[in-house]
């Protein structure tokens, strides 16, 4: 037993021997995790393990498959956006657009800190296509690093968030979305290692401000070094852009305020929500954040009253998109990290992908195409579920293949067979085609202006009750354990 117990130490950052430990030199406690499939399951693991050929050669054809069919339907120009600004300092220049210049009215300028322009200048000395494709194999590395700090290991689960049509539109786009989601999924997995989880968040809240809510976590856990460090390395990378950049804190909220007044009504934001509902801008944006400190003081208490971190941790996670008065469909890729972390099989992560698919498709797309990516993340989902159904304790992401190479073909008839036969009996597929029904009911029925943000929030909200069912289960089996 005391392997498994050190690869979980070295996986999680550190021992967790209990529901509370000190997180502080004050003698304050944090919140911890219980014991999980999932956890355990990443303790096996790490650190020793690697995917195996096959693994890479799946995930590979999963990745190529979709950029065939995704990949050029459209311009990166949130990539491209950050290739002008390395360009621009690499002359001497600002890397920002006028207000009234073309390209800030059709919302492609370089909108982010300072700082972040500078990481865009190697890129920026490439050509145009070696910058996108680098841009894009790192995009997907992140990814699977993510899905691999978060718990689920293996080629199938970063197929899922791959398959996923946020994270497609993400990637069409060029957006640092993916390496956001890597930034949150080093800050949890290092969670008691305060630099290393301060300087993550810090990292993911200066690319993108809507993720400040992640201090929250932070200071309501009680790491209050990473918070500390987390804010003040935030608050010195803003005020260095702004003295060393040619846009100072005044000018620079200006200009985000002028983003804000052209683009926040027609996002797909919590803000646009309540705009579409005749509330005024000021009001909606209010009540958004009122909803978002909602959802954090929900998750604070949750987390105290199960010993739970991860109902606060994924509070404001949510809480950052809700708070956030823009926001895209591909900023909910973030929102995989909810679904990763209380994961026990995949499963969980296959119903968030197939669910993205009701929220958006890649742009661009025909159809046919739509209908190719929905086939490949039912297809990838099936497995999922058929594997659970065989072995629910088994994880597909251990490489092991259930038959030889010579039989699998004649087994995909007995397997079609089978599947449709607990398609037809199993209740939790009956409550997902129920909820897909009633959630495409309600999309049809509320007005053109509501139903652009509509299903977003509606996502977020699934997202949220699966964690609080997920982490209930936990709080009860451990109780059951003592």
């Amino acid at each position: 037993m005391q392997p498994a117990k050190g690869a979980r130490e070295a996986a999680s950052g550190g021992p967790k021997l209990g529901r509370t430990m000190p997180a502080d030199d004050h003698g304050a406690t944090s919140l911890q995790v219980p014991a999980t499939e999932a956890e355990a399951a990443f303790a096996a693991a790490s650190p020793g393990s690697s995917w195996r050929s096959r693994e890479v050669a799946a995930l590979v054809v999963v990745a190529a498959g979709l950029l065939a069919c995704f990949g050029w339907l459209l311009g990166a120009f949130d990539l491209e956006s950050g290739l002008r600004a390395g360009q621009a300092l690499l002359h001497g220049l600002s890397p920002y657009s006028p207000v009234t210049s073309p390209v800030f009215k059709a919302g492609h300028a370089f909108v982010y800190p300072y700082l972040v322009a500078w990481a865009f200048v190697p890129l920026a000395a490439l050509p145009l296509p070696a910058a996108v494709g680098i841009f894009l194999f790192l995009s997907v590395g992140a990814i699977a690093a993510a899905c691999h700090l978060l718990g689920r290991t293996g080629w199938l689960p970063t197929a899922l968030v791959l398959s996923s049509s946020t994270t497609i539109v993400g990637l069409q786009m060029g957006t640092v979305n993916a390496l956001l989601l890597l930034g949150v999924a080093v800050a949890w997995s290092q969670r008691d290692r305060w630099v290393l989880a301060g300087s993550a968040v810090a990292a993911a809240a200066v690319a993108k401000l809507f993720l400040i809510p992640l201090l929250a976590w932070l200071v309501l856990a009680r790491r209050l070094r990473a918070a500390a460090l987390a804010a003040g390395a935030l608050c010195v990378a803003l005020a260095a852009g702004w003295t060393l950049g040619p846009l100072g804190a005044h000018a620079y909220t200006a200009m985000l305020g002028d983003l804000q007044s052209r683009e926040a009504s027609n996002s797909w934001s919590l803000t646009s929500f309540f705009d579409s509902l005749g509330a005024s801008p000021g009001q909606a944006e209010l009540l958004a954040i009122a909803f978002a400190g909602a959802i954090v003081v929900a998750g604070a208490a949750r987390a105290r009253r199960t010993g739970d971190e991860r109902n606060l941790f994924s509070a404001s996670i949510i809480a950052s998109l809700l708070a956030t008065p823009i926001m895209w469909s591909s900023y909910l890729l973030v929102l995989a990290a909810v679904v990763l972390v209380v994961a026990t099989d995949d499963r969980t992560v296959a119903a968030l992908a197939a669910a993205s698919w009701l929220v958006v498709t890649p742009d661009g797309a025909s159809y046919p195409r739509v209908a190719v990516g929905m086939a490949v993340t039912g297809a990838l989902a099936a497995v999922a579920q058929w594997h659970s159904r065989r072995d629910p304790r088994a994880q597909v992401s251990s490489g092991a293949w259930p038959l030889p190479l010579r039989l699998r073909m004649a087994a995909m008839g007995r397997h079609a067979l089978a599947a449709s036969r607990w398609l037809a009996h199993d209740r939790k597929v009956l409550t997902a085609a129920s909820v897909v029904i009633v959630t495409a009911a309600i999309l049809l029925l509320v007005p053109p202006a509501v139903r652009s943000a509509l299903p977003s929030l509606l996502l977020m909200v699934a997202a949220a009750i699966e964690v609080a069912r997920r982490t209930r289960s936990s709080d009860r089996a451990q109780a059951e354990g003592q």
